[in-house]
């Protein structure tokens, strides 16, 4: 690894690494920019990005997704964008600021085997990064694949249930509605045999006034007879008995006639 001098890491896959562990908050990066692409830096998370390959890679590809760049700090203190100094890398191992080699492409004592084996096994280490990109980007799609099916799903039973209880809601309002429609025909029809029995009521009540009057007419008829009858009886009675008495009077009399003649 590099010390604080800028010295150059071992080799590419330490490097890698090493741009793994130092990315920058993007804050504190003046202009807010790449120099390689001048492409804006992504605000990356509150927390410190993961050290390991698949969250790294993961975390990069997140960022990539958005169209920005996450800014790493190299070793010689200048900051660029991850994906920018790992191609500028691939040709020279240098920084494109102040041309520091930032990782040795060769150790004392390396032959061309020793050259081609960590060549090969810095192209293995980012091959495993591209397909560890690729899983996580598969596996991100199948995930929102699966969250579009079941969301349209939830959509689907959504929409089947709010027309099973429109139709329920219909149903029960059509039944409402007829047994409101029976119980007002009901109310009317009893509304009319009361009105009907009513005037009968009336009617028979009109009738029986009639009939009381007719009676009454009647008894008074009889009792003026009656009394008319009466006065007449009460006068020829005091006749008969004033007729008496002057009978009994004048038999009175003749008596005392013949008596004085005698």
């Amino acid at each position: 690894m590099a010390d604080d001098d800028g010295v150059s890491l071992t080799d590419r896959v330490a490097f890698l690494d090493y741009l793994d562990n130092n990315v920058v908050d993007v804050l504190s990066v003046p202009g807010l920019r790449c120099d390689i692409c001048t492409i804006t830096y992504a605000v990356p998370p509150a927390a410190a990005p993961p050290s390991d390959i698949v969250d790294s890679a993961f975390h990069h590809d997140l960022q990539q997704e958005g169209g920005h760049e996450v800014p790493v700090h190299l070793p010689c203190t200048h900051i660029f964008g991850r994906d920018c100094i790992i191609t500028w890398t691939t040709e020279s191992p240098t920084c494109p600021m102040c041309r520091v080699v930032l990782y040795s492409t060769t150790r004392p004592g390396d032959t061309f085997g020793d050259i081609a084996r960590r060549r090969n096994r810095e192209s293995l280490r980012e091959l495993e990064q591209q397909r560890q990109r690729a899983a996580l980007h598969t596996a991100l799609r199948a995930h929102q694949a699966e969250f579009a099916a079941r969301q349209e799903e939830l959509m689907r039973e959504f929409e089947t249930r709010q027309i099973r209880e429109r139709q329920q809601f219909a149903t029960q309002f059509v039944h409402l509605e007829e047994a409101t429609r029976q119980d007002v025909a009901r109310a009317t029809d009893h509304m009319e045999r009361a009105i009907r029995q009513t005037y009968s009521m009336s009617g028979e009540l009109k009738v029986t006034r009639q009939e009381f009057e007719r009676v009454r007419i009647q008894n008074r008829d009889r009792f003026e007879e009656l009394e008319r009858r009466l006065t007449r009886e009460r006068l020829t009675g005091n006749i008969m008995r004033s007729l008496s008495a002057m009978v009994f009077a004048l038999a009175i009399l003749t008596t005392a006639l013949m008596l004085h003649r005698g």
